[in-house]
Formats: structure tokens, sequence, C-alpha cells
């Protein structure tokens, strides 16, 4: 599996940026910042060039309640984000609570048991995964911790994950995403 795993949003880290592959490729943080200075959420999907957007194994974050580009938690001081949308495995809420976590030299991630004992609203008793070094899964980063074979980001050597920003469009009176 190959990521970014040890570099934040926080910091410049082009990867492959004029030569889009699935596998690593990551824009200047100057241009994610124009893009997310135009857009009102980011997301996340699991190998989007074998399954594309079907909200499963899938958060979606509303950029005013947190940026990834300038998110920066100190350990133990992390608080529950609101999230719009978020699918692990097949569980889901909408605009419920989750940790997400980023530090000033580790990548953005979720880590569900800590979010449910920290008494974030979503309930991912159903989805936690431990591994045999006694860490529980991370989701979205950070998988050479703890990684999760049922979960899509992490299922297979060749799996990948994607952070996009963008913009709610409505349709009919309905939010979707764009």
């Amino acid at each position: 599996m190959v990521h970014v795993n040890g570099i934040p949003f926080t910091k410049d880290c082009p990867k492959n940026e004029h030569d889009l592959n699935w596998k690593l490729f990551r824009l200047p943080k100057s241009v994610m910042s124009e893009i997310s200075s135009r857009s009102t959420f980011w997301r996340a999907t699991c190998s989007y060039s074998l399954y594309g957007v079907d909200f499963l194994d899938y958060i979606r974050v509303r950029l005013s309640t947190m940026n990834p580009l300038t998110h920066n938690n100190k350990f133990g001081q992390e608080k529950c984000s609101t999230v719009d949308y978020i699918d692990i495995k097949g569980t889901n809420c909408v605009n419920c609570a989750q940790k997400i976590w980023q530090s000033s030299n580790t990548m953005l991630r979720l880590v569900p048991k800590r979010s449910r004992l920290d008494k974030c609203n979503f309930d991912t008793s159903k989805v936690e995964h431990g591994c045999y070094n006694g860490n529980y899964a991370r989701l979205l980063g950070q998988y050479d911790v703890c990684s999760d074979p049922k979960y899509r980001c992490s299922e297979k050597n060749t799996s990948t994950t994607e952070f996009w920003f963008g913009a709610a469009k409505a349709i009919y009176g309905n939010e979707l995403d764009a």
C-alpha cells in the first residue's frame, strides 16, 4: 500500500502533480488552498478508481467545521467534529460527531474506537477492528499502525484513499455532493 503517511495536509508535499495516477498523487498545498477557497466541503473516498463514489467507506465534512489544510491537533486535546455524512463498512450517520486527527507530523486519520470512548455520538462499536499489536484500525490514513482488511481504503495492497474538495449543489431542494 502506497501512501503519504507522515505528511499532514498542513504541509506542502506535492506528489506526481503533473502525472495523475491513483497510487500516489497529491497537489501542491497552494493549489489545494485555491480549490478549497471555492468549496464548501472536503470528502474522502476509498479506491475511487474501482468503486467510484458509492458512499460506502466515505466521509464528508464542511470546511467551516474542519479544514484539513489548517487542522492541527495536540495529542489529548482533540474534539469531536460534526461530519455531514460518514460511512464505515456500511454503518453510517448524518450530522454526527467523530474525532478527526492530524498533527504537525502525521496525516489526517480517524480512530473510531477512540472517538467512541471519548463520547463522540457516532457509535462505531460494530466496525472497530483490533490488530495483533494492541492498536485499533486507523481510517483515511496511518494504516501502518493498524489497518482493517474489511475497510476499502486498506483492504488490499493496491487500495487507495482519495481526498477531495467540492461544493454541495441543490437539486429540487435536496443537497447533493458535487
